[in-house]
């Protein structure tokens, strides 16, 4: 694919670099070094262009912190300026990519997300038999520099944009120079970026009916016997073109009627279920910031936003008893 030689500028340019700016400050404006930037915010956005453009910018060390739901996970949060340059960077080469993705990959896309995601694997599941179903194992830390930067320099032609990239990738590393920070914009794009070959090596083999969101992949067929050949298939070509395992226990080839568990839903032919475990996790979470508020911890409008977020999570499925159950 023929990209522009000039992504680097107009990645860097003010009107650009503002853009990103008000990107990143969504939701952020209450935090201290977040104000601070605010309030020198055409100096310090000038002064990081110049930095970009004489290349002296260098990455902040990331701040990291432990979450234990769904499961135990680092999260890494990168420094307010980086996040400016991470969205700058997304903005100019996330339409190369949009161009190169396919329909059914959900995850961190504009008009896409989960519950489209679980929406059109209910689609497929009443046009197919059955589902073959698996994750990652540790895909984020399990991701290869050399591999991801490879993949990257088949459309990011621009020198200077691509060395960026590279030093973007290179602030996080596991073991044998492996790994993306959970957290980052720019490690949800990149994750996108990386298992797009494996959505096309699926097309490739014959099956139109899959979905991805980020790691997880359910692929859709009416032969049991061709979906256990494509996992063979998918396994080796995963191992050896990516460098990735396929977590055992996430497998799963089943009948489409039987339901399908995927992001936290059971999806059936005809109607959606919420998971049980997610009906305990939300009705935790409501009684803690109904707590929370009671106790002057949070304001009404905190509380009533975690609400309406727990309230647009369960109506992808069918469930209007529950919601009258607890709001009625």
């Amino acid at each position: 694919m023929q990209t522009t030689k000039t992504m680097f500028d107009e990645m860097v340019s003010w009107r650009n670099l503002y853009k990103a700016y008000k990107k990143a400050l969504r939701g952020k404006k209450h935090k201290e070094m977040n104000q601070k930037f605010m309030f020198y915010c055409e100096s310090a956005l000038a002064g990081l262009k110049i930095e970009l453009v004489n290349n002296t910018y260098k990455t902040s060390p990331y701040k990291y912190f432990q979450i234990y739901i769904p499961k135990e996970r680092t999260i890494s949060v990168a420094a307010f300026r980086d996040r400016i340059v991470h969205h700058a960077l997304i903005n100019v080469i996330e339409p190369i990519y949009e161009r190169v993705f396919i329909d059914d990959s959900y995850a961190t896309r504009k008009k896409k997300g989960m519950h489209k995601a679980v929406y059109r694997a209910q689609q497929y599941a009443q046009f197919n038999k059955y589902y073959l179903k698996l994750d990652i194992k540790k895909y984020f830390d399990s991701i290869n520099h050399d591999v991801l930067n490879e993949l990257l320099a088949d459309n990011i032609h621009d020198k200077r944009m691509y060395q960026l990239i590279k030093q973007i990738i290179a602030t996080h590393t596991t073991e044998n120079s492996c790994g993306l920070p959970i957290g980052n914009l720019s490690s949800q794009f990149f994750g996108n970026v990386y298992l797009d070959k494996a959505d096309h090596f699926i097309k490739e083999k014959g099956f139109n009916h899959h979905v991805r969101y980020m790691d997880d992949i359910v692929v859709f067929s009416d032969s049991s016997d061709k979906l256990k050949m494509l996992f063979k298939e998918l396994e080796e070509f995963l191992l050896t073109s990516l460098k990735l395992r396929i977590k055992e226990k996430s497998v799963q080839l089943n009948y489409c009627n039987r339901g399908l568990p995927f992001l936290g839903f059971r999806i059936f032919p005809d109607y959606i279920r919420l998971q049980n475990v997610n009906i305990k996790r939300m009705k935790k979470k409501i009684k803690e910031k109904e707590y929370l508020y009671k106790i002057g911890r949070i304001t009404e409008n905190a509380m009533a936003n975690s609400v309406n977020s727990t309230l647009a999570f369960i109506k992808t499925a069918n469930t209007f008893k529950l919601r009258e159950r607890i709001w009625g």
